[in-house]
């Protein structure tokens, strides 16, 4: 599907334009420092894993080498570098379209020829279906090791990542519709970090499903937030490094309540079931100690889950009122 989606972005293209297009993909190892930080961020991760793999090879661990491939593969190009390129690729800047599709036709013909060894049809197929040189990805070098990557940026996408992570989290607790988009305010405290995420929320708003129009990213927690701190849904992503989720924005309060209502019920319903056991005496001699102590672990988590819903009731009841 990675494959299908960097083939269908060059559609369209001309003979000359493919031919301009793999020459700029020859040449991204030699500028890494000028591009941004997702593309940074996954040649990388490439060289990286090019290294490893190579030295899995070398040691005859092929089963190493083939998962460490495949996670490459699967996880940070297809997870994360494709579905964030869509916002480059499609919005409407031809310049960084056009960029963006270098570092995919390079991350994807070298990712290539590290899995050919084993998926060699697949791989071959692929290959001749993209913008290349040379008859067969058999007749190609292996891709060089030892090649540049970038330290910060792989520091900076993790951030990125985790803001993501913590988002869709939240979306997940708060059962928010997944074609809903939301407002967020990413605070981050340092400098730098905050420059970099600031030029990539077109890209977070896109893997998390915000309202990039209505979220921003601050150097400080927004005024509202720290007024109202019960108005919003705050989650810590790092040190220094902070996500702020409007309730208005994200829920219902009629709906959530009425949500929250139901998982009380039955937390408290299993709770009294779980409290009156350990009350009975019959239990608690006769029953074995490891079992005694289980219930009580369960008792002690449901009491937490109830106490925390019930926190979230108030907020709700709070936010309806307004």
């Amino acid at each position: 599907n990675s494959g299908k989606f960097v083939l269908y972005s060059l559609e369209g293209m001309s003979d000359e334009e493919r031919v301009e297009l793999v020459a700029a993909a020859e040449a991204v190892p030699g500028s890494l420092d000028s591009l941004p930080l997702a593309e940074r961020w996954i040649v990388s991760r490439l060289h990286s894993v090019i290294d490893h793999v190579t030295s899995a090879h070398d040691r005859y661990d092929f089963g190493e080498a083939g998962r460490a491939a495949y996670s490459f593969f699967y996880d940070d190009f297809a997870d994360w570098f494709i579905e964030g390129a869509k916002s480059r690729l499609y919005g409407g800047d031809p310049a960084a379209a056009k960029l963006t599709k270098a570092v995919s036709l390079y991350v994807l013909d070298s990712t290539l020829k590290v899995l050919h060894p084993f998926v060699p049809y697949v791989t071959e197929e692929v290959w001749t279906s993209l913008p290349h040189r040379g008859d067969s990805i058999m007749n190609q070098a292996w891709p060089a090791c030892d090649a540049k990557r970038d330290a910060g940026a792989i520091e900076s996408f993790e951030s990125v990542q985790g803001i993501v992570r913590s988002i869709r989290n939240a979306r997940a607790e708060y059962a928010v519709e997944p074609a809903r988009r939301i407002p967020a305010f990413i605070v981050i405290s340092d400098e730098a970090l905050m420059g970099e995420v600031a030029a990539e929320l077109a890209m977070v708003s896109g893997l998390a499903r915000l309202d990039a129009d209505s979220s921003e990213v601050l150097a400080k927690a927004p005024a509202a937030a720290v007024e109202t701190p019960g108005d919003f849904v705050q989650t810590v992503v790092s040190d220094g490094v902070e996500v702020y989720l409007p309730l208005s924005g994200i829920v219902d309060p009629a709906k959530e309540l009425a949500r929250l209502g139901k998982q009380a019920g039955k937390l408290e319903k299993e709770a009294q079931g779980l409290a009156g056991r350990l009350k009975s005496p019959k239990f608690v001699e006769k029953a074995p100690p490891a079992v005694v102590e289980k219930s009580k672990k369960e008792l002690a988590e449901l009491e937490e889950q109830l106490a925390s819903v019930k926190q979230r009731m108030s907020q709700m009841e709070a936010l309806a009122a307004k």
